[in-house]
């Protein structure tokens, strides 16, 4: 205690600077204005509020409002505006050799009561999820399968069981 007593005014300057540069990086980090994303995995951004409002119909925000945006974000270092979007870290999906992968869209068009599969003819491209749903995209089981590759996964769960891999991507 006696040696506090004993700072001059340069070193208590110092602390001064260096216990606010620690608070805003504190300040920084918490604000999720950087966030960096392995190269193994993805980011699903759900944007917290929005001027537009909410999602009115489904839950991917396709007009950006608040909710799920169907972009994903890959691997890197990424700026957001503060405190307005939530990172939700998600693996990259591999399909090993020999196996497949069947897709359920969680979004999207309701299946009639007739119709088991989803006859997606015009929107039948998966990685696009914007695209998708603006061309009409049903949603549950796909018709379409994937093959053995990396493929990004828009879903938090993964969780896959041979002998197909079970990968829902909307």
């Amino acid at each position: 205690m006696e040696a506090l007593q004993y700072l001059g005014p340069m070193k208590w300057t110092a602390i001064e600077v260096a216990v606010s540069l620690i608070v805003l990086a504190i300040l920084f980090w918490w604000s999720g204005v950087v966030r960096y994303i392995p190269n193994d995995r993805l980011g699903i951004l759900e944007k917290l509020w929005s001027f537009r409002g909410s999602v009115s119909n489904g839950f991917i925000a396709l007009n950006r409002e608040a909710g799920y945006q169907p972009e994903i974000v890959r691997g890197g270092l990424h700026f957001f505006m503060p405190f307005q979007y939530s990172m939700h870290r998600a693996n990259l999906v591999t399909i090993p050799q020999g196996q497949i992968g069947y897709v359920f869209a969680r979004d999207g068009k309701p299946l009639p009561p007739t119709q088991t599969l989803a006859s997606n003819t015009d929107a039948d491209d998966f990685q696009d999820v914007r695209a998708f749903l603006e061309k009409g995209g049903q949603k549950g089981p796909q018709r379409k399968i994937l093959r053995e590759a990396p493929t990004p996964s828009i879903s938090r769960n993964s969780s896959c069981s041979p002998p197909s891999r079970s990968m829902p991507l909307i």
